[in-house]
């Protein structure tokens, strides 16, 4: 079972392609960033034996193969080790940002091309080929060496130029893989705005509608045709307390014993008083009521 080679990056799918062509340029980074660091270490080694130390060019390029060299390893390890294995799950975060990955080309690119223009001035100088004809007598080796040391500046220059382009190529990539992100999340904010404003019922209101008008469309049809009716009729009173005078009818008085009435209803009558005894005179006493010979009770045998 081979691995895949893509990267674990969110792209539409109209553009499926782009993982697998950033993954291929990443590998082709590491590889040129490689040939250009050897190619550029005989220069620096030639110009210090015979000049007694390399010029800014060659110098600059090595500087700039050796800080760039494992940054292509990280953007593709890292995101895939989070995707797959569940590891380095800081690195892996980091590298998959769309922005994170966007500054990291366009400064490597930004290097490699101040480090392609430095080697073509480099190479296409003539004291840089030319030979020195006290050094070729003095040794006999220095005319190889030299014409080497040409043949690689002007190789490194090229493939300096080359790794420019393949860091290049990732900045295009990652913009386009971010500005379907931004697009996706501005699709994904209008579909949140839509899907609550149908939640609170937040349609909006037809120009055309009119609220009813009551007293516009109010006519009314119990006083039958008014038009037909002469000026100075009065209105029939009748058919008027009829229609206006909607007060209920008048309550019915009823008798009650329990709730006397006043007014055309019976009264009860009331019970007069009796007349106490005056003071020091005794009350009219029973004539049995100091019977002393009560009577005797019967016994049957």
């Amino acid at each position: 079972m081979g691995m895949k080679l893509n990267l674990p990056i969110n792209v539409p799918a109209s553009m499926s392609s782009l993982p697998t062509i950033k993954f291929y340029l990443h590998i082709a980074q590491v590889a040129l960033t490689l040939m250009t660091i050897i190619l550029v270490a005989p220069v620096i080694s030639i110009e210090a034996k015979y000049w007694g130390g390399s010029k800014a060019a060659p110098n600059w390029t090595l500087v700039v193969g050796i800080l760039t060299l494992l940054v292509p390893v990280g953007m593709v390890y890292f995101p895939w080790a989070y995707d797959r294995q569940d590891k380095f799950k800081v690195l892996g975060k980091f590298f998959l940002k769309s922005r994170s990955a966007l500054v990291l080309t366009v400064f490597n690119s930004f290097l490699w091309l101040t480090a392609a223009l430095a080697m073509t001035v480099h190479s296409t100088e003539a004291v840089n080929c030319a030979l020195d004809g006290d050094l070729e007598k003095s040794d006999g080796s220095y005319a190889a060496s030299w014409a080497n040391q040409c043949n690689c500046g002007k190789a490194t220059a090229a493939f300096a130029w080359f790794t420019s382009f393949a860091w290049l190529g990732t900045v295009v990539i990652t913009g386009l893989v971010m500005y379907s992100e931004k697009q996706q999340i501005q699709q994904n904010l209008k579909n949140h705005e839509m899907d609550a404003a149908a939640d609170r019922h937040d349609d909006p209101v037809d120009p055309s509608y009119r609220t009813y008008d009551e007293e516009a469309d109010y006519q009314p049809t119990h006083m039958g045709n008014t038009e037909s009716m002469p000026l100075n009729s009065p209105p029939d009173m009748h058919q008027q307390q009829h229609y206006y005078d909607q007060s209920p009818p008048p309550r019915q008085q009823t008798y009650s014993p329990d709730y006397p009435t006043y007014g055309n209803t019976p009264t009860m009558p009331i019970p007069q008083p009796t007349p106490s005894p005056t003071f020091g005179q005794a009350p009219h006493a029973s004539p049995n009521a100091y019977d002393t010979n009560p009577p005797q009770p019967t016994y049957y045998h």
